[in-house]
């Protein structure tokens, strides 16, 4: 039931067209700038263009535990704007509303959305809130969230994630690398020859970075696919150049407090062994007095 009431925050029209911009964006990108690295291509500076490729893939991979440890220990499915999204014009009522109760009542600048339910009666359809309401609704941005909830939802069917689609899984991440991968693509086409040169192995730090971001949905997605996979994803998960399933599984055993990492994994042995997770949360406890994986045990806890 709470992973059913999680997943009732599910995208509405716009989310899914700003999903389809986003990867047709960033695959279009990677296709221009991964031309440009084999047209500039160059063995002078071949050391630091490996070293690069693997710096790139390493942040990743620590970026990747690094939102994933914030997201999972800190914060609420309440907090406004990250914690959940109401995503439809007409909000979304709580479960409450099909068990006879009243429905509750989600405002957008104190406009019903859904009227009290009363037996024996259909309840009649809130009126439409004037323009200006949903122009206001845009600018305080109260539907852009949706980022805590995924994560409880998550602890809680670990497999929902595999009936995502392509756009939904990777639709967000490539937002986040459109920026850079267009700047890069800015660079090859004004910088002159020996500048280019100079800059090559940066670009390959770069481009490596954005495809395993762009990539770490959809390598986290195949950790939890147990059937179906081609047999190149499983080799990689076998090679441990991406995410493996059984190195995944460590994670998933309450409450949930270690290996973060869900891009190659590779950081989360050492970053386990010297206590980096529990530092950080020793450190923020004492800055905020706020207590790590409160609202995400919480969550676990209701569905024993």
């Amino acid at each position: 039931m709470n992973a059913r009431y999680l997943s009732l925050f599910v995208a509405h029209a716009g989310k899914r067209l700003q999903e389809w911009i986003s990867v047709v964006l960033c695959l279009s990108l990677f296709i221009t700038n991964l031309a440009f690295l084999v047209l500039n291509f160059s063995t002078i500076h071949i050391y630091k263009i490996i070293f690069g490729i693997v710096t790139g893939i390493v942040t990743a991979d620590f970026s990747s535990g690094l939102v994933h440890w914030g997201a999972d220990t800190w914060g609420s499915v309440d907090i406004p704007v990250i914690g959940k999204r109401t995503d439809h014009v007409h909000g979304l009522c709580n479960p409450c509303c099909g068990s006879g109760q009243g429905a509750r009542i989600l405002t957008l600048s104190s406009w019903p959305v859904c009227a009290p339910k009363q037996p024996g009666r259909i309840a009649p359809r809130a009126p439409q809130p004037p323009p200006i309401l949903l122009l206001s609704r845009i600018i305080r941005i109260r539907h852009l969230g949706a980022f805590i909830r995924p994560f409880r939802e998550h602890h809680i069917d670990p497999t929902a994630i595999t009936r995502h689609d392509f756009i939904e899984t990777n639709g967000d991440n490539c937002m986040i690398t459109i920026l850079p991968l267009a700047h890069m693509a800015y660079k090859f086409l004004s910088y002159s020859p020996d500048a280019l040169a100079e800059s090559y192995p940066w670009e390959c730090f770069v481009f490596a970075l954005a495809v395993f971001v762009t990539m770490t949905n959809q390598i986290h997605k195949w950790a939890h696919s147990y059937f179906g996979l081609p047999r190149w994803v499983t080799l990689l998960q076998d090679c441990h150049l991406v995410l493996p399933r059984k190195h995944h599984r460590i994670h998933h055993v309450s409450p949930h407090e270690t290996f973060y990492c869900i891009t190659t994994g590779w950081l989360n042995y050492p970053l386990d062994r010297i206590g980096f997770w529990r530092s950080m949360e020793w450190l923020i406890q004492r800055l905020t007095g706020q207590k790590p994986r409160c609202d995400d045990l919480a969550w676990t806890k209701r569905t024993d």
